[in-house]
């Protein structure tokens, strides 16, 4: 059986989310699918299951952000606000209750490190996803920080896919 050792992936990847670049990420970038299913039975059967079918997939991709730049926190942090005032920066947080994360998600692309910018040929694209704006951080004396991001994919409109 011939192997193509050129299907064989290691290595980091670069983050974009809309075009805005997410910088360098620490533990290594993390992709989920999910299928959900109903299952068929029958009595006579009791509670084998003789079929399934799919009732819908998800995907879910989970960022490790290594760089504290409250930039990039807005850019994908619903229902926060970036305030300007001359060199200072900060990210004002609101409830953000009814707001739509579907109308917010925008195209979130994985780009392998080891690729040219214009090799699009590995890339890993989900056309519309969004954060929830959860983020988990830590101080430890001997670790470096890492801001945890999970983006949610949602179903593209655009095409029958």
């Amino acid at each position: 059986m011939p192997t193509d050792f050129g299907n064989l992936e290691m290595g980091p990847c670069l983050v974009t989310f809309g075009g805005t670049d997410l910088g360098l990420t620490k533990g290594g970038v993390e992709v989920e699918f999910s299928t959900e299913v109903a299952q068929v039975t029958a009595d006579q059967f009791g509670d084998t299951v003789i079929n399934e079918y799919i009732k819908g997939r998800s995907v879910k991709v989970k960022v490790p952000l290594a760089e504290n730049d409250i930039t990039k926190f807005a850019a994908v942090i619903p229902g926060t606000t970036l305030v300007t005032n001359g060199g200072n920066k900060k990210l004002v947080f609101k409830s953000g209750v009814g707001t739509s994360l579907r109308d917010l998600a925008q195209a979130l692309v994985l780009h392998p490190k080891n690729k040219a910018a214009n090799d699009k040929s590995r890339d890993f694209v989900v056309p519309k996803a969004m954060a929830k704006g959860d983020m988990s951080f830590a101080f430890k004396h001997d670790d470096q920080r890492v801001y945890m991001l999970e983006f949610t994919g949602y179903a593209d409109l655009t095409t029958e896919e």
